[in-house]
């Protein structure tokens, strides 16, 4: 009986975190949407993009189930931004979304021997990975829509999308460590 509780609560577990890592991603789509749609070049490259904060975070925090919800929250945002027009390339679009940050995770890992989660990872660090996701994903976003016309050339939607990832990834993050400056800390001399 124990086993079949273990497994029901491990698929709740994950359901839960897909649910929140979706959620979220669809929350900072639309909040950045309204917040800075007058510095986006095209409906796909914005200077300013907060879910890019997101990606980093759901593979950190979640690892592989956090890819598969930055899948569907991006696949609900695709289909929000593009209509059904062509689901082909929206799926394409939301992979190369949620894929982005695992392979740059995978290959801090393997190139600077980091540890395989959140824990001990300095600051330079998180910088090191965001910048290693916002380059692999504006470089797959862009030779995909370079590859079925939808954009004539690299550079401009390119530079736009690194800039933006990353100007979206320190606002989440400054602002995560303000708020969590009014958080109430315990005892710092207790062991």
């Amino acid at each position: 009986m124990s086993f079949v509780s273990s497994q029901g609560s491990r698929v709740v577990s994950v359901a839960t975190h897909l649910a929140v890592v979706a959620g979220a991603w669809v929350c900072l789509y639309v909040l950045n949407d309204w917040l800075f749609s007058q510095v986006a070049i095209s409906v796909y490259a914005s200077w300013i993009f907060l879910p890019a904060a997101l990606r980093m975070l759901a593979v950190l925090l979640c690892g592989w189930v956090g890819v598969a919800g930055l899948f569907i929250g991006s696949l609900m945002t695709a289909f929000y931004t593009h209509g059904f027009a062509d689901p082909g390339m929206l799926v394409v679009l939301a992979g190369l979304s949620a894929l982005a940050p695992m392979m740059a995770y995978l290959l801090c890992i393997r190139w600077f021997n980091w540890q395989s989660d959140l824990r001990g990872l300095s600051a330079t660090q998180l910088v090191v990975l965001s910048l290693l996701v916002a380059l692999i994903g504006a470089s797959m976003h862009n030779l995909h829509l370079i590859g079925i016309g939808a954009i004539d050339s690299f550079g401009p939607t390119f530079v736009t999308m690194f800039v933006g990832d990353m100007a979206g990834t320190f606002i989440v993050l400054y602002a995560a460590k303000f708020l969590l400056g009014f958080m109430p800390i315990g005892d710092r001399s207790a062991p």
